[in-house]
């Protein structure tokens, strides 16, 4: 009897392991299978761009200062008004230099008509050449004298140097200026400027015609530029290339200091394999997507490309046809059984 119990004691625990093993095989044998979202992956059309921020600039902008101090005696313009090259904008008093000119016309005709008298004397020996080249000196010194009154009297009108939209007035009739002194600011917004900085390693792609795609942030409007210029050297603080782009045929929303965003196509790829940025799953060897291959869960290591603001490329560890996990990652792991159903269109039809 002693030895009977002692069998069944030493026989009970394996009886024990042996049922819950087929407990445990029974349970994984009929564990619900969790339901994914799969991505088949086919060749996709991929634009490689460089997106950043610039500023809007006028084509020609100047403050317009006066030349020569003075009071104000007449403005010829309207702020916001657009005006020619050459039209006059400010007169200042000149009422002295006027004065002036006036006295040395009158002495410039006077010594103009000696200095011919004493040529024709000089003609026929009847005067010395020196007699005829004192009044040939006092006529040129004169007329000199004419034309510098000319220039300072030019001094005194403020004309616009070019074509363009005035802005607000700083200045009222009557008002006493310096050289300091700023009447309004004159800009030329026909084409636009936009400026921004692309970084170093673009330095040899944007150059001189490369088209650019902008969005103003105010309106959302776009338009394309080209670009015209590029700056001679690598900022050497923040290893960047200024660049400067044209923009024609804008609309009136489109003003000078105004931000846009700024879209440059770098390259185009008619056959990338593309997966949702949230597919690739970090991993301590680099980065991981999970695939579906008869109903089980494969991990498979991955090298990516070129990012955009939801899809990566893929480069190496993929081929089309894959069936790639795009939801529920978080339940599932190497050897899951899982129901795969096709993702939805972006639209959701």
């Amino acid at each position: 009897m002693n030895e009977l119990m002692k069998y069944l004691l030493l026989l009970l625990p394996i009886l024990f392991l042996s049922c819950s093993e087929t407990k445990t095989e029974k349970m994984a044998g009929s564990a619900p299978k969790i339901p994914v979202e799969v991505l088949v992956l086919e060749p996709s059309t991929l634009t490689d761009s460089y997106k950043t921020s610039g500023v809007l600039q006028a084509n020609e902008e100047v403050d317009l200062h006066p030349e020569t101090s003075g009071r104000i005696v007449s403005i010829s313009f309207s702020e916001g008004q657009t005006v020619k090259s050459g039209d006059l904008l400010v007169k200042l008093n000149d009422a002295d230099l006027q004065a002036q000119l006036a006295k040395n016309k009158i002495q410039e005709k006077l010594a103009r008509e000696d200095a011919a008298r004493k040529k024709e004397l000089l003609g026929k020996t009847m005067i010395s050449q020196e007699e005829y080249d004192k009044s040939a000196s006092a006529f040129e010194s004169l007329n000199a004298d004419l034309n510098l009154l000319k220039a300072q009297i030019a001094k005194t009108e403020i004309r616009a140097p070019f074509s363009g939209k005035i802005g607000v007035r700083m200045v009222s009739p009557g008002s006493f200026l310096s050289t300091a002194s700023i009447v309004a600011t004159l800009v030329d917004v026909d084409p636009l400027k936009v400026e921004f900085a692309v970084p170093e390693r673009l330095s040899s792609v944007v150059k001189s015609g490369t088209p650019v795609s902008l969005t103003l942030n105010s309106t959302g409007e776009q338009v394309t530029a080209k670009v015209f210029a590029t700056d001679s050297r690598v900022d050497p603080v923040n290893r960047s290339l200024t660049v400067k782009a044209l923009i024609t045929g804008a609309g009136s929303s489109w003003i000078p200091g105004s931000l846009v965003s700024v879209s440059i196509g770098l390259s185009r790829l008619s056959d990338a394999l593309l997966v949702p940025s949230n597919a690739i799953v970090p991993d301590l060897t680099g980065q991981l997507i999970y695939t579906v291959k008869n109903g089980k869960v494969k991990p498979v290591p991955v090298q990516t490309g070129v990012r955009t603001e939801t899809q990566v490329q893929i480069t190496s560890g993929l081929s089309v046809g894959d069936s790639v996990i795009i939801s529920g990652l978080m339940q599932i792991r190497n050897g899951s059984s899982v129901v795969a159903r096709p993702s939805k269109p972006a639209d959701g039809k």
